[in-house]
């Protein structure tokens, strides 16, 4: 098949061989690497390019109806496409600590892959303490697929807070992290609730209206920290 090409498909030339199976195969393989292709499942396509005998180029992006998921080729493996929801969860009813770091909210088994930044957030988490005490809540994790332990798994990050005044409403805090996994992990995550100051319990509100959630978004291939600390 000749080198001639449109937008990168080859196709062939007068001078070629009329080998039409070779001819076609080649055709398809270039608008494979170039098209959004659409699949059932994820197995589905793993077999199509089996069959093909290619590898996806870095940056090919495909729809996989299963999942109702656009995933991008990240140069290894299939990511989810950035500015889409990874996974959530949701929690609609109050939690109490009483001594104990106590885990509320939980997102297990979510497939992460190398080099690819997530950002994890939350709701605005809404505390209730008593005068002078400080809440605190951990965003604990594992990156093996185990459950995350309420006391001893790993903590990416942390918000506290209370008011220190008689009358005691409710405050909010919020996660929000980015999260680069250096190889493809199985991530979980606990969202915890503990007390760094005071004796008393401390409780986080969740209703059918003010819910604790919990999201993790894809937002592509990491760029690396640009950043200046000056």
């Amino acid at each position: 098949m000749g080198s001639t090409k449109i937008n990168g498909y080859r196709y062939p030339e007068g001078t070629d061989q009329p080998v039409v199976a070779q001819h076609l195969k080649t055709g398809l393989d270039d608008a494979s690497q170039g098209s959004m292709m659409r699949f059932a499942n994820a197995t589905e396509r793993t077999a199509v390019f089996g069959a093909l005998g290619v590898t996806p180029t870095a940056g090919m992006v495909s729809y996989v109806a299963d999942a109702a998921r656009y995933d991008f080729w990240t140069s290894a493996a299939w990511g989810p496409a950035p500015g889409q929801l990874v996974a959530r969860g949701r929690r609609t009813s109050d939690k109490v600590f009483s001594g104990t770091e106590v885990g509320v909210l939980e997102l297990d088994d979510i497939p992460v892959y190398a080099n690819v930044a997530y950002l994890i957030s939350s709701s605005p988490l809404r505390f209730q303490v008593a005068a002078t005490d400080t809440a605190q809540s951990n965003l604990r994790y594992t990156t093996d697929g185990s459950t995350p332990n309420a006391t001893s798994s790993t903590v990416m990050t942390v918000v506290e807070g209370g008011n220190n005044v008689s009358f005691q409403p409710a405050f909010t805090q919020v996660f929000n992290v980015v999260y680069v996994p250096a190889a493809d992990q199985t991530l979980s995550l606990l969202i915890t609730l503990s007390r760094s100051g005071g004796a008393s319990n401390v409780t986080m509100n969740g209703t059918s209206t003010r819910p604790i959630d919990m999201y993790v978004w894809s937002l592509g291939r990491d760029p690396g920290n640009t950043g200046v600390s000056i």
